[in-house]
């Protein structure tokens, strides 16, 4: 198409205005231009159409985009399927969505075949029938191109519980994860990760501990930290907890945090020595603040379960750690723990952070952390450092410490603390 700067601009108008896009004489031009039949000039036009994401498109241009589906030219074909994905969601009915399955899906050209999976994939569970689902696993196995293995999967994944049938599910642990190529391992293991319990299959969890987390890719491993993490309770076998715990010490600071999220997920199965002196140990000494933070968040959702002096006075090290989302960790850490946490170490270690840490947010946690340890944080200097908070500049840390004075009842119930609250409002 000539002038591509004015088409550009007209391009631009038209997604500002929408409701252009619905006037018929808008729609009968796209609809002529569509019908050129010179091969660059029908490209250019359909991947600009491709781009005004219409609403309410008219059946006339629908028709004439599947006709494009079986186009001579292979951009326009893949283009076609780029268009239809844009449209609004009106246009995804069950004839639209059985061409790109019978003619799109079955291209000569790899392009093609990707975009038609992605164009599913956008229409999500309204695609998601059982000749749908069957066709896209059907490229995923066969395909021999990777990349459009992966769309398939990727169209898969988006399609949510719909397609989470035993065959796709098979097809995921079967083939993919034991696939050549990283992306298609990766895709299986995000898969994995949506279907989450559903997928918490024997088979499934073995072929994710002994295959996807040993990975060479450390995005595959990464991915599999991730399934595992959302199939919960029920992949907390003790050969996974182990290799979990191994993953912990990954090369890459992205699995090792993964492991650790997975682990403060899977209740109190994971509670075990190793596994709390493994997060203990990297809380104080992995290099990677992003990784320190993830152990603190483990620590804190197995509160229940660790509130032990050694991993308490860990926590109460960690607030002074030179990265700000550690420190705040290991607040909300110790929050969860509450009243096991009541040492008189950790209160004052709170109240200093309460009231002296530059960062709002760590002393909006800290003021949260000391508001749920019960009677033991109702001391004198607590309430005294609660009230200061209450003039806070920031409004979260101001409306916690009320709510903190709050939760210790009457022992702050005294004429001075009742003043200085109402002073406060």
């Amino acid at each position: 198409m000539k002038h591509d700067v004015i088409c550009k601009q007209v391009g631009a108008s038209l997604r500002r205005s929408v409701s252009l896009l619905s006037e018929p004489a808008i729609q009968d031009t796209l609809i002529k231009l569509i019908e050129i039949q010179d091969p660059y000039t029908k490209t250019d036009v359909l991947s600009f159409i491709s781009r005004l994401h219409i609403s309410n498109p008219p059946s006339p241009l629908i028709n004439l985009l599947l006709i494009r589906l079986c186009d001579e030219n292979e951009d326009a074909r893949m283009t076609a399927c780029e268009t239809l994905m844009n449209l609004d969601e009106k246009a995804a009915t069950n004839h639209v969505i059985n061409k790109l399955v019978t003619v799109a899906l079955g291209d000569e050209n790899k392009k093609v075949r990707m975009s038609a999976c992605e164009a599913l994939g956008k229409i999500g569970e309204k695609a998601a029938n059982n000749d749908v689902i069957n066709s896209l696993v059907t490229v995923a196995l066969g395909d021999q191109d990777p990349y459009v293995k992966w769309s398939a999967y990727q169209a898969l994944e988006k399609m949510g519980e719909k397609a989470a049938t035993k065959d796709v599910i098979n097809s995921l642990v079967t083939v993919a994860l034991g696939d050549g190529t990283a992306v298609v391992r990766r895709s299986a293991c995000q898969a994995l990760e949506k279907i989450g319990e559903k997928a918490a299959t024997d088979d499934v969890i073995n072929r994710l501990v002994t295959v996807a987390l040993r990975d060479g890719d450390d995005t595959v491993r990464r991915g599999a930290c991730e399934a595992l993490e959302k199939m919960g309770e029920k992949a907390a076998t003790n050969d996974l907890i182990n290799r979990l715990v191994t993953a912990l010490g990954d090369e890459n600071d992205a699995v090792s945090m993964s492991a650790c999220e997975a682990l403060g997920k899977m209740g109190e199965k994971t509670a075990t020595n190793d596994v709390i002196n493994s997060l203990m140990t990297i809380t104080l000494m992995d290099e990677n603040g992003g990784v320190r933070r993830s152990a603190c968040e483990a620590l804190g959702n197995l509160h229940e379960k660790v509130a032990a002096n050694d991993v308490i006075n860990r926590l109460v090290t960690a607030l002074w750690d030179e990265n700000d989302v550690v420190k705040r960790s290991a607040c909300e850490a110790l929050e969860a723990m509450g009243r096991k946490a009541a040492a008189t170490d950790v209160i004052n270690s709170l109240m200093t952070v309460a009231l002296g840490d530059e960062n709002g947010g760590i002393r909006w946690s800290a003021v949260k952390a000391l508001g749920n340890m019960g009677g033991k944080a109702a001391t004198n200097d607590v309430i005294n450092s609660l009230l200061t908070a209450v003039g806070d500049e920031n409004d979260n840390v101001r409306c916690s410490a009320c709510e903190a004075l709050g939760n210790l009842h009457e022992k702050v119930a005294t004429n001075d603390v009742i003043k200085r609250l109402v002073t406060a409002l």
